[in-house]
């Protein structure tokens, strides 16, 4: 076996994660010279390392887009829910959440949440009291009111003369 053969069964085996060489690797590699065999399992060492800090970081940003999407999910369903981390306790996975191109559907969001409040109603956000301003109890009312309770305002006069005493 040539030595650039032998570099890509080396190669190729430490993209495949394994630690040592093929038997054919080791048969051919022990009639050839031991410095050509030591470079190649050091070159091969390296890539191995190269490979495993790549996945460690690809798995650490799969994790931190996760967080981040369940995040924008939560957010979302907190119009439905009034504990939005209640969308994750019936199982639901975010990947049920998520599009074709894995990107999170509001949709499908607003969807489930409205299910799991159809489940759960006491799981249910509080909806604010709709006021009606017209109505009784507040708001704005009109200055005709049909009583005959009109008193005359205080003149200027009364206000700012208060040494005679009849104000």
């Amino acid at each position: 076996m040539s030595n650039n053969m032998i570099h890509t069964e080396l190669l190729k085996g430490a993209l495949e994660g394994s630690d040592t060489a093929p038997d054919a690797i080791v048969e051919a590699d022990a009639t050839g010279n031991s410095k050509d065999r030591g470079a190649a399992n050091k070159e091969a060492a390296k890539y191995r390392a190269r490979l495993r800090d790549a996945e460690a970081k690809r798995d650490e940003l799969t994790e931190r887009l996760a967080t981040l999407q369940r995040g924008q999910a939560e957010t979302l369903a907190r119009e439905y829910l009034a504990d939005p981390s209640d969308l994750w306790r019936d199982g639901i996975e975010l990947t049920a959440l998520l599009d074709d191109d894995g990107n999170l559907d509001p949709a499908r969001v607003a969807e489930v949440a409205q299910e799991t409040v159809a489940a759960h109603r006491h799981w249910a956000a509080q909806r604010p009291p709709k006021r009606n301003p017209a109505g009784s109890g507040g708001g704005f009312k009109s200055g005709a009111t049909g009583t005959d309770n009109y008193r005359q305002a205080p003149s200027w006069h009364k206000v700012l003369n208060t040494t005679r005493g009849d104000a």
